[in-house]
């Protein structure tokens, strides 16, 4: 998908449909979903391949660490994304539809009347037709800060790859220490199971 940050705003229901159907790492819906083999956590699939195109992670999952294969999701993909619905992308620049989640990216694509496209300097969407006459007035175009998806700070151009790399490897280390925290309660839990008198005796 073209621009596959899908985020609250854009989709119609309430925070907990949207939270259930979220990207642990990019926090925006979750777009081709695939899971792990290991644990079934679920990523979306541009976070799938930015983790995975690290060579210092060697396939490994992000959230078990364990040696794993991530597989498209089917059971979201047939039975639970499908009925979702999204505002286009376009909204702003005048589209008012409101679209299945499997039709949206060829609409926003091919079939929007309000086709647009990110412009690389300002990072707004622009709409094709507009676009050559827009980076040409430099009052219209000036650099602005883009906002991490992640921790929800903005950041010049210039800055921002350095800082999303490093925000993003932040947000997969802490997901990682819940993972940790929850594990060692689980078996704190079981010892004292194992050790703590019965009470009836």
């Amino acid at each position: 998908m073209e621009n596959n940050s899908i985020t609250r705003d854009r989709v119609v229901g309430n925070d907990r449909t949207f939270k259930e159907f979220s990207c642990q790492i990019c926090q925006n819906l979750l777009w081709e979903p695939h899971s792990c083999s290991s644990c079934h956590r679920i990523l979306c699939e541009k976070c799938m391949q930015k983790w995975f195109n690290n060579p210092l992670n060697r396939n490994t999952c992000p959230f078990c660490s364990k040696p794993s294969e991530y597989k498209p999701c089917a059971f979201l993909n047939q039975y639970i994304l499908p009925y979702l619905r999204i505002r286009c992308r376009n909204e702003n620049l005048g589209c008012k539809q409101i679209l299945p989640y499997k039709q949206l990216e060829h609409h926003e694509t091919a079939d929007c009347q309000y086709l647009s496209e990110q412009c690389m300097k300002c990072n707004q969407l622009i709409l094709r037709s507009k676009l050559v006459e827009h980076q040409q007035r430099l009052e219209q175009c000036i650099s602005c800060p883009i906002k991490c998806t992640i921790c929800k700070n903005s950041f010049e151009d210039i800055d921002f790859q350095a800082h999303f790399t490093e925000c993003y490897q932040q947000k997969i280390d802490q997901l990682n220490t819940n993972i940790d925290f929850d594990r060692n309660m689980e078996r704190h839990i079981r010892d004292n199971e194992r050790i703590t008198p019965n009470s009836s005796l």
